[in-house]
């Protein structure tokens, strides 16, 4: 089936046009173009509505009263469909701290069947926690912190059938390079997140293989005055994708020697 759906509004990769058609051939996208279809194609007027990219939520514990950490395989699917209202078409489950059995039977449970939903994609498992410091804890349940363990994530990776695709953190605990460079070797994406880690701690940790930071300025250590300028300075040239946080941060530094 050829579907043509019209629409005033389209966001494509690097622009945004007005009044154009986006087709659809067997289910899939083919193409955007300014110009009226041929008549095979079945026109389907949103003229007053925007053509938009789905949004893929990388850190999401539940929604519409679903939690991932429920362990039912039901209200994850059925979270899957209801994330679709939202403009959501993938996400990655996310876990929370808890005990290690009950994070073994979540992810047993769900991890060989990510693959099944039939709303929005999911994508892969983001476990957050128990690997966290508990001066920045947030909502996270500290009577289940513990130093990263190779062995865990490696069953972790067994029991969900390569599903695990991001996890965070806190990379001052022990045995943290390791951990980071394992779960690169597995192709996992290694966060920063609830941790005190100084400057020097996060630099190891990056050149260890950690790309991402979850909670930024919020569930980890903050700026100090003295240290400021010299963090914020390395941490850009360390990271090119932070070069447009250069103005922001000056202006920080400027009100907080004030």
């Amino acid at each position: 089936m050829s579907i043509a759906i019209k629409a005033g509004t389209v966001y494509l990769h690097n622009q945004i046009v007005h009044d154009g058609y986006l087709l659809i051939d067997n289910g899939k996208f083919v193409s955007f173009t300014k110009d009226k279809p041929d008549a095979h194609y079945n026109v389907i007027d949103y003229s007053d509505y925007a053509i938009a990219p789905g949004l893929f939520d990388t850190h999401i514990h539940g929604y519409n009263g679903y939690d991932v950490m429920d362990n039912d395989l039901a209200g994850f699917k059925k979270m899957s469909e209801d994330l679709l209202s939202c403009g959501v078409t993938s996400f990655l489950p996310t876990t929370l701290t808890a005990p290690i059995d009950q994070l073994d039977a979540v992810i047993q449970t769900i991890g060989p069947h990510m693959k099944e939903v039939t709303g929005a994609k999911a994508r892969g498992f983001f476990i957050e926690g128990p690997f966290f410091t508990e001066k920045h804890k947030g909502a996270q349940n500290p009577n289940y912190f513990m130093d990263p363990s190779t062995d865990i994530l490696d069953r972790w990776i067994q029991l969900s059938h390569h599903q695990i695709k991001k996890i965070a953190i806190a990379p001052e605990r022990t045995g943290s390079h390791a951990f980071i460079s394992y779960a690169k070797k597995h192709h996992i994406k290694v966060a920063l997140a609830h941790t005190d880690a100084d400057y020097s701690i996060a630099m190891d940790a990056i050149n260890s293989g950690a790309s991402i930071f979850t909670h930024t300025f919020n569930g980890m250590s903050g700026f100090h005055t003295g240290s400021l300028a010299l963090s914020v300075r390395r941490l850009i040239q360390s990271m090119p994708l932070l070069k447009s946080l250069a103005m922001v941060t000056m202006s920080i530094q400027l009100r907080l020697k004030r």
